[in-house]
């Protein structure tokens, strides 16, 4: 869509500015060349729609009491720049809410995360322990099918599963006390529910 560029004299301001929805003034210009008397003849002639004025001139080419008309919206140099700080200091606190609730999230999803890592891990451990658990009560079958005592055969199988769940705890519990590691003993410890003072008491 063309737009036509219309250029006139200073002195016919008055007489195109009730057609102005929006003016903005720039000039060099000693002394306000846009009156407060102006602007109210344009209004009324507008029949009170409103103008929204922007004045980028210092000095001002509006006179600043062109502000108290009603249905008129006058800024100047000031304003926006009061107008960019808010904006600045809005969009700084927005920045910060969005790394807070980034954050918030963030952990959220580690957390998540974690649990299914979690997850993974006791599925796995029990997963190793059921294949143990099959390998053991196979034997233990094949040796019923040889004609072998079913006590003794019992007895064996808890046996062995007994041997075939502790042994990697137990290589791992005494390597960590071989490096003196506390933490990983400590854990052990907790994972088992050993109570050490009760064992002791126990024993005496």
């Amino acid at each position: 869509m063309d737009c036509a560029v219309e250029l006139i004299d200073l002195s016919l301001v008055p007489d195109y500015l009730p057609r102005a929805d929006i003016v903005v003034t720039a000039t060099a210009a000693p002394l306000p060349i846009v009156g407060k008397g102006m602007v109210e003849q344009a209004i009324k002639a507008r029949k009170h729609r409103p103008i929204f004025m922007i004045d980028l001139s210092v000095p001002r080419n509006i006179e600043l009491q062109v502000r108290d008309i009603s249905d008129v919206y006058l800024y100047g140099i000031d304003d926006l720049q009061t107008i960019a700080a808010e904006h600045k200091r809005f969009r700084f606190n927005a920045a910060k809410q969005a790394d807070l609730i980034i954050d918030a999230e963030a952990d959220k999803f580690m957390s998540w995360l974690q649990g299914q890592h979690e997850i993974s891990t006791i599925q796995a451990f029990r997963q190793n322990c059921e294949a143990q658990r099959d390998q053991s009560l196979n034997e233990a079958l094949r040796q019923l099918q040889l004609g072998k005592d079913a006590e003794q055969v019992v007895h064996r199988l808890a046996h062995v599963m007994l041997n075939r769940i502790l042994h990697q705890p137990t290589v791992q519990m005494r390597e960590a006390s071989t490096k003196g590691d506390a933490e990983f003993l400590a854990t052990a410890r907790k994972l088992f529910n050993i109570d050490l003072e009760q064992e002791h008491k126990v024993e005496s």
